[in-house]
């Protein structure tokens, strides 16, 4: 197995190897990327931020919802949201670390590995029906995107990905060689 690594200034990795089957015939691997957290860490500082105005302002204004029992009914409740939003986003950021994006000549696979669970999703180029490719106003300013392969049977997501008008135009181009 022949590979070259790099690391970008974000941490996601992107590399490339050729791999060979039992057959002998050879599978070249175009893209390997590895998605980034900056996103979900944005989304948790927002959360977090957003979070701790309002409970300060319900500490300080014990009254502000009536009583002092409907603040604390509504500072309990705020707490709790809190709690479970940062779990929500730290399963997240984990199982965006453990993904890994793979673009072949012949397919795009997406595969993780959490907690002693592995999935894998290939998507062979032959049954795509359609390719997207989105980038949001944060999504932007980072320099990431998401490209969606539809092949009639749902949609593969590759989210967060630096470069990826670089990886959605190699898809292109084998969607276009394989058919």
């Amino acid at each position: 197995m022949n590979q070259d690594s790099s690391n970008n200034e974000d941490g996601s990795a992107m590399s490339s190897e050729s791999v060979h089957d039992a057959q002998s015939s050879e599978v070249k691997q175009l893209m390997k990327i590895k998605p980034t957290i900056k996103p979900n860490l944005i989304q948790l500082g927002l959360t977090l931020a957003i979070s701790l105005v309002v409970i300060a302002i319900l500490y300080d204004n014990p009254e502000l919802l009536g009583t002092v029992e409907a603040t604390n009914i509504a500072l309990i409740f705020v707490q709790i949201v809190l709690v479970i939003l940062v779990i929500r986003i730290a399963i997240q950021i984990l199982i965006i670390r453990s993904t890994v994006y793979t673009i072949t000549d012949q397919q795009v696979r997406r595969e993780y590995r959490l907690l002693g669970r592995n999935k894998s999703r290939e998507v062979p180029y032959n049954l795509v029906r359609s390719v997207g490719y989105s980038q949001d106003r944060i999504e932007n300013l980072l320099n990431i995107g998401t490209i969606s392969l539809n092949e009639g049977l749902g949609d593969l997501e590759l989210t967060s990905i630096p470069s990826s008008d670089e990886a959605y135009n190699i898809i292109q181009e084998q969607i276009k060689h394989n058919r």
